[in-house]
Parts: structure tokens; sequence; C-alpha cells
């Protein structure tokens, strides 16, 4: 009888631990899944802005997103899409998608632009629980374009001879006057090169008020530290300090500018020499 019931206790003991390692494993079978996004859309997704009417050099630009969004959990989940700027990580606007039928959120982009912003934007889409689960996420482009104006590089000042100093160094200032008919914030870049004697560098001149940091000339570590020597930023006048040391060769050294805009159009260029 005392066998019997050992073999009993030992059965009822195997069969508890059998039970609670299936809910066990059935825990982990109901783990709450991530939402899932698919199928998301931008309407329109290309804007072409010279044919809106500005106001006040502003030009509104509205679309309507969409996405599906499905999590496997009972949790409540929020959708959100950011706006990322051209040629950049900035995310400038954010909003919360609303819920419709069938597990589809919508929402409408609107907000304003110049010129100058146009290019192509990014809506990225995501979608968070309220248990603290992410989505996979989801990016689709906003092509906002124009026509675009080639930027004027109108002259250049500088001297055309120099005398070499004796002791310390001195700094030549080059000017050059540019003007672009989509504004001036469409300027990316003006600069200039040596091209007599050859040299490679590209010297980027500054419209900023003399107010970035110095720039140094030569060895890193060991050049010539300058500013860019400029009056007044944003005035469409570029300016950049070239050091002259007593160590310098007599020489004629003939310069190439240019400058070129946001959609990567240049301008004529213009050559000029210093001896």
């Amino acid at each position: 009888m005392k066998n019997i019931l050992q073999i009993v206790f030992i059965g009822l003991l195997v069969f508890s631990l059998l039970s609670c390692e299936k809910n066990n494993l059935g825990t982990i079978d109901i783990a709450k899944d991530a939402p899932l996004l698919s199928n998301a859309s931008v309407a329109p997704d290309s804007i072409y802005i010279d044919n809106l009417t500005p106001v006040g050099g502003q030009y509104q630009i509205v679309a309507t997103i969409r996405v599906n969004a499905t999590v496997a959990s009972s949790a409540s989940q929020t959708v959100s899409a950011t706006i990322i700027r051209p040629n950049s990580s900035t995310e400038f606007q954010q909003l919360t998608l609303a819920s419709t039928s069938g597990g589809v959120y919508t929402g409408q982009i609107q907000f304003t632009i110049s010129r100058t912003l146009a290019g192509t934007y990014r809506v990225r889409f995501l979608s968070r629980t309220s248990d603290g689960l992410q989505s996979n996420a989801l990016e689709l482009p906003l092509k906002l374009g124009r026509r675009n104006a080639v930027p004027i590089l109108q002259n250049i000042s500088m001297p055309d001879f120099v005398s070499l100093p004796t002791a310390d160094t001195i700094k030549v200032q080059f000017t050059a006057t540019v003007s672009d008919s989509d504004g001036l914030a469409d300027i990316r870049e003006m600069f200039f090169r040596r091209i007599s004697p050859p040299d490679p560098t590209k010297f980027q001149m500054k419209d900023d008020g003399n107010l970035d940091p110095p720039i140094e000339i030569g060895p890193p570590g060991a050049g010539i530290r300058v500013r860019s020597g400029d009056e007044i930023a944003g005035d469409g006048r570029y300016s950049f300090l070239i050091p002259i040391t007593p160590t310098a060769t007599r020489r004629t050294n003939v310069f190439r500018f240019q400058c070129v805009d946001s959609f990567g159009d240049t301008s004529r260029s213009i050559v000029d020499s210093l001896i």
C-alpha cells in the first residue's frame, strides 16, 4: 500500500510540473508584439511651388498623409509623422495621426517655406504603444520644386600689388559681391582657388560680419588663424583675408572666383591676379 501511495504521489508531482511548464510556455507565447506600419503615402508627393501664390514671400505647403498601423497586443498606440528638411537631419514639424477604420491613420501636413528652402523633404512615420513598444519606421519623400536662377558674381575687389612685409604677417582682403534673384540665402558657397601657381585648395569666403570662428591658413596646427574681415553679415558681400608672411616669395598669383547656389548651379568665373 505504501508503494502504491508513493507511485501516486510521484505521478501527481510530475503532472504538476508539466502543467507549470505548459503555463510558463503559454505566457511566453502571448508576449506583446510591437506595432507594424505599412502602406504609407503622401499626397501629393510632389509640389511645384512656382504654381502657388506666395504670401509675404512664403509658400503654403499642404499634403495628406496616411499609413496602416497594426499591433498584436491590446495596448493602445500613437502614430506620428515627422517632417525633415532637405539635406538635413533637422526635424522641424511633428504631428499625431488620427485613427480611422481598418487600422488606417491619417493626417495633414501644413507648413510654409521660402523659395530658398525648396528641395526634397522627408516624411517619417513611427508608432509607439502605451506599454513602450516601437514600430518599424517608414519614410517617404515630399518633393518641393521650383525654377532656379543662376547666382551672379558681380565683381571682385582685391589689390593688384602688395609689398612683402619685413617683420609681421599682413592680411590682404579679397571681397566678392554676389546677387541671386532667389534670395541671398540661396547662395551655398562663395570661394576661390589659386590657378597659377596651381593649388587645389578651395578658400571659402564669408558673408558673416566677421563673427564666424577664425580660419586656419597653412599646415594644420601650425597655420595662421584669420577671420573673414567681412563687415556686414547677409549683405551679399563675401570676404576673405589672405595672410602674407615676411618669407613669402614675390610672384604673380592668379585666382579664380566663383559662387554656387543651393541647387548646385554656378555663377560665371572671375579671374584676377595679385603680385
